[in-house]
């Protein structure tokens, strides 16, 4: 009997002890949560109460978890303590409503396991500021001049590889290629930040609907001058719906305060959404025209094609919010997504409705063409772009290294976007809108199941679309270029365009005729044509049907009279007739390296011809009779380069 007392008050002592030193719950078969590890905001940072977002390592099997912020060490002052679970976009982290009021403050976070918290991590401290002046000077200057490609970076980890890195971002690119990290919502994000200021390596962070910490994104914007901002799609599918952990609108609220926080540095917000049968971005237009005003110098609006359900909608509201001035910069973000969410397969190929889903998780964007994404950014510089993205074509290797597709399709287009000044001047570009059309919001109303109707019926027929919204990217009929959208209320412009009400569209026959008045017929054939401020695009409208299709565009220059010819489908060119009209240079590629591109140009003169590579000169023949020049060019090797003068 005393050697089981004994035993019982050893076993008490030293349950006792071990719940003192915090391993009570082991002892008692149930596991005690591990401390966290507190990521953001950084040890002793001065923050800006906009950025206020704490976040923590993850514990294992937690998704509860407690936080406290005091005014002391101790935490015998506390300002706040609230009990948070993992749910949506932002696990492991609290993002209050409230902004917290200037001073020093400590934090500390705890998991709670099965109803029993674990251990406090140790503490940090932080000082905030309510500063939220504009800085005047951006990091960079964005322009027709000088364009950005955000290149995504889904591969390439920087911190075991940057031999290559001359060959995926050259010397002379360096201030146009930038790199739109994934990694960034991850406890690497300093570590990769470090070494992209080191390689001297411009970069965005990749936010992922307000997973970063504005805390992490307003360190780096602090200590890393070559972070030139932030980017992020799809926030219209929360933005002004999703409740975050205290009622409040969180997305909404990490969009406002990152455009504070972009202002502040001089740095960029990329906001790129696509848009569907609800018309969401005259919506977006009309709540944020205020707050779009006091930053259109930071916000870059991009119409992302991941949800392209009315695509040609949204380019049109995208240039009109740039028209209006709504945004200083506008671009064209292109997701490879779109092409399955389409119902595309193969070539030629169409799933049917019932089974796009399936099919999307079955091939994922593997069967979209790379030359797709440069057809979208065509259409990009067509709408008015200065910025264009490229998400999904895992352009880059996992050891730093350019991947085929890169060097043989993107790189070479970005170079000569780059190289031979091909996007139009903004006065030119807003000259060459005859036209502006105001949304109305009651046509966002009811359900448009991927179609042009209501209000927007219009559009069917000037573009000339002969499918579903979501299948039809780039216009059949490209007399009017891209249709302008303004905003609602849009009566003053300090551009040209004549501006149109939209009931007076109501009637696509009768709008189809009030556009024909205002855009002379210029170009004949049945692909996609343009041409401003010398900049000359032709590419294939067909987005995936094997189907030829003819061009012909007068051209008034002192050497060239005409350009026509047959182009298929996923091939494009790009070009620059010279201001003095001595001289024209395009440059052609196609997504089959087995097919050629013929071409045929009515001269003055015969000219002096130059084909670089030489090997892609299938054929060049002039025809002295009828004073022109054919071309047969070959896209084996990639992108082919003309050069044409007297």
């Amino acid at each position: 009997m005393k050697t089981h007392k004994l035993f019982t008050k050893i076993l008490r002592l030293t349950l006792k002890i071990s719940w003192i030193l915090g391993f009570g719950s082991n002892l008692l078969g149930a596991a005690s949560a591990a401390a966290p590890q507190l990521l953001s905001p950084p040890h002793r940072m001065e923050m800006t109460d906009v950025a206020a977002f704490f976040s923590w390592s993850k514990v294992a099997d937690c998704a509860n978890f407690e936080l406290q912020i005091a005014r002391d060490y101790n935490f015998k002052n506390i300002y706040k303590e609230v009990k948070t679970e993992n749910k949506g976009y932002r696990p492991n982290s609290y993002f209050p409503k409230d902004l917290l009021p200037p001073g020093i403050y400590f934090w500390r976070v705890r998991a709670v396991l099965d109803g029993k918290p674990g251990t406090w991590s140790e503490p940090s401290g932080f000082r905030v500021n309510d500063l939220h002046l504009k800085k005047n000077e951006l990091i960079r200057t964005i322009s027709p001049q000088t364009p950005l490609f955000l290149m995504r970076n889904r591969a390439w980890d920087p911190r075991k590889s940057t031999k290559s890195l001359q060959q995926i971002i050259p010397p002379h690119l360096q201030q146009v290629i930038i790199v739109d990290d994934t990694s960034m919502a991850s406890d690497q994000v300093f570590d990769r930040a470090k070494k992209y200021q080191e390689s001297g390596v411009d970069f965005v962070i990749w936010n992922d609907r307000g997973q970063v910490s504005l805390a992490t994104i307003e360190y780096i914007f602090q200590n890393y001058s070559h972070c030139i901002g932030t980017a992020e799609g799809e926030h219209f599918s929360g933005m002004y719906w999703e409740r975050g952990p205290e009622g409040n609108l969180a997305e909404l609220d990490y969009i406002h305060r990152a455009w504070t926080l972009c202002a502040k540095y001089g740095r960029f917000y990329f906001f790129a959404d696509g848009d569907n049968g609800h018309y969401r971005w005259p919506v977006f237009a009309q709540k944020e025209k205020e707050r779009l005003k006091t930053y259109r110098r930071n916000v870059v609006l991009m119409f992302k094609t991941t949800n392209g359900d009315v695509a040609l909608h949204s380019y049109g509201a995208v240039a009109g919010l740039l028209a209006r001035g709504m945004t200083e910069n506008s671009g064209i973000w292109v997701d490879e997504w779109i092409w399955p969410i389409a119902g595309f397969g193969k070539l030629g190929e169409t799933i049917p409705p019932d089974q796009i889903w399936s099919n999307r998780r079955k091939v994922g964007t593997k069967q979209c063409p790379w030359i797709y994404d440069i057809q979208m950014w065509l259409m990009g510089i067509v709408s008015g772009s200065t910025v264009f993205h490229l998400e999904s074509a895992h352009q880059w290797t996992g050891d730093g290294r350019p991947s085929r597709q890169y060097t043989r399709i993107f790189l070479p287009f970005v170079k000569a976007v780059v190289e031979r000044q091909l996007i139009p001047s903004r006065q030119a570009f807003f000259a060459s809108l005859k036209l502006a059309v105001i949304t109305d919001p009651k046509s966002t109303e009811g359900k448009h199941a991927k179609r042009y109707t209501g209000g927007f019926a219009y559009l069917n027929e000037l573009y000339k679309i002969k499918d579903t919204g979501d299948r039809e990217f780039i216009p059949n009929d490209s007399r009017y270029g891209i249709v302008c959208l303004l905003p609602a209320q849009a009566t003053d412009l300090s551009v040209s365009p004549r501006i149109l009400p939209q009931s007076e569209l109501s009637d696509p026959i009768k709008a189809k005729e009030i556009f024909d008045r205002n855009y002379p017929l210029r170009f004949t054939g049945d692909a996609f044509m343009w041409e401003c401020d010398g900049t000359v695009i032709i590419t294939n409208s067909n987005e995936n049907q094997d189907i030829a299709q003819r061009f012909t565009m007068p051209i008034e220059q002192n050497i060239i009279r005409e350009i026509s010819g047959e182009i298929g489908v996923h091939q494009y060119l790009i070009g620059k007739l010279s201001k003095d009209g001595k001289s024209f240079w395009f440059q052609a590629n196609g997504e089959y390296p087995d097919r050629t591109f013929k071409i045929t140009l009515a001269c003055t003169d015969k000219p002096n011809v130059l084909v670089t590579p030489s090997t892609a000169a299938k054929e060049i023949h002039w025809n002295a009779d009828s004073r022109s020049l054919q071309l047969s060019l070959s896209n084996a090797e990639g992108a082919v380069e003309v050069n044409i003068k007297n």
